[in-house]
């Protein structure tokens, strides 16, 4: 059974769609991961920014499947109740508000990424200031970030990618 708070990370998978393919393949690429999407497991529902849900550029939405083939990553502790308050609430506010995935900041994350050891030394954080939609990583961390939970306290920036959750010292893989 998935404890509330679980990370989902879903590893490259050819599809029917050359689109989703193509920006599948650049996120391995890029992040030198096999890990293309995050989603998070809250309360029986799986809450996820996406940019394709029935071949039509989505947001950020609530289902109650839980895809096959996937990873799951969970707190070594349990949420708190308050912490659990939250986290629902800021997931169920996201989903409310129709916040759109953000293709222009995955573009970024894609050229971004692979130098953030540099802009981290030059001192340039891209996305610092709020920009309307998110990519699904970025989701995940802020939607922890707002219960109190700092999965990757050392990455600070916006481009978090869906690898950095197994990096995580607060998260255990689920086998």
């Amino acid at each position: 059974m998935l404890r509330n708070g679980t990370v989902i990370l879903y590893p490259y998978k050819k599809s029917r769609s050359f689109i989703t393919n193509f920006v599948g393949r650049v996120i391995c690429f890029v992040t030198l991961s096999k890990y293309t999407h995050a989603s998070v497991y809250f309360r029986k529902y799986v809450y996820e920014s996406t940019m394709f849900a029935n071949n039509e550029i989505f947001g950020v939405r609530k289902t109650k499947s839980i895809p096959g083939g996937v990873e799951f990553y969970q707190l070594k502790t349990s949420l708190t109740r308050q912490q659990a308050d939250r986290f629902g609430k800021i997931l169920d506010k996201r989903v409310k508000e129709e916040e759109p995935y953000n293709i222009f900041k995955l573009l970024v994350l894609m050229i971004v990424y692979p130098t953030r050891n540099l802009w981290r030394k030059l001192g340039w954080i891209p996305f610092d200031n709020k920009i309307f939609g998110s990519i699904c990583s970025e989701f995940v961390d802020e939607a922890f970030k707002a219960a109190g939970i700092d999965l990757i306290p050392s990455h600070p920036e916006g481009y978090t990618a869906p690898v950095d959750f197994t990096r995580s010292k607060l998260l255990e893989k689920v086998e």
